[in-house]
């Protein structure tokens, strides 16, 4: 189920989530709760299992960055240890092989996904994707960047749309936000 579209435009982070849940088998529903959040100085997007989301959104405290890190060793080194330590903490055994948890992280003017062995990707694009939706979405998004006279936050809207139409687990209404 997912699908979060993430899209970085003049220094400022797009973020948008569907609202597809899973009740089991094929069985799919749309929740109130959004996907997407802003959380001190990051905007999160959140795919897979509900409960590590919820932890991440209202129990996860960011640690501090240290001067001497750079972005890409704060977010694998500290950052994903105390995310770890605060799921575990909270009744969420990320060693399970149960455990299914995406996150699509905003920081600093760029995007980066945390899988669920928690590894850290960064890819050299201004969007990235998470979720079921994901391929379609990143598709969606690649075509309509070449739309000058589209704005970002309907570049957003428009790729969750076109997931929404070719994906089973994807279902309105979105929840988009921005992180300056």
């Amino acid at each position: 189920m997912t699908c979060i579209v993430g899209l970085v435009h003049n220094n400022v982070i797009y973020m948008g989530g569907d609202s597809a849940i899973g009740m089991g088998g094929w069985s799919v529903q749309s929740s109130p709760e959004p996907k997407v959040f802003i959380k001190d100085r990051f905007i999160i997007g959140t795919a897979g299992n509900a409960r590590p989301c919820q932890v991440i959104e209202y129990l996860f405290i960011p640690p501090e960055q240290l001067a001497s890190q750079s972005d890409i060793e704060y977010l694998c080194s500290s950052f994903v240890a105390v995310m770890q330590e605060c799921l575990m903490n909270n009744g969420v055994d990320v060693r399970s092989s149960d455990y299914q948890a995406d996150f699509l992280v905003g920081y600093n003017k760029r995007l980066y996904s945390i899988g669920p062995d928690f590894s850290v990707v960064f890819v050299d694009t201004p969007y990235l994707c998470e979720g079921a939706g994901r391929e379609i979405a990143q598709g969606a998004v690649d075509a309509l960047l070449s739309n000058t006279k589209m704005s970002p936050r309907k570049i957003v809207e428009e790729a969750l749309r076109i997931s929404v139409k070719h994906c089973g687990g994807v279902l309105p209404p979105y929840t988009i936000l921005e992180l300056k």
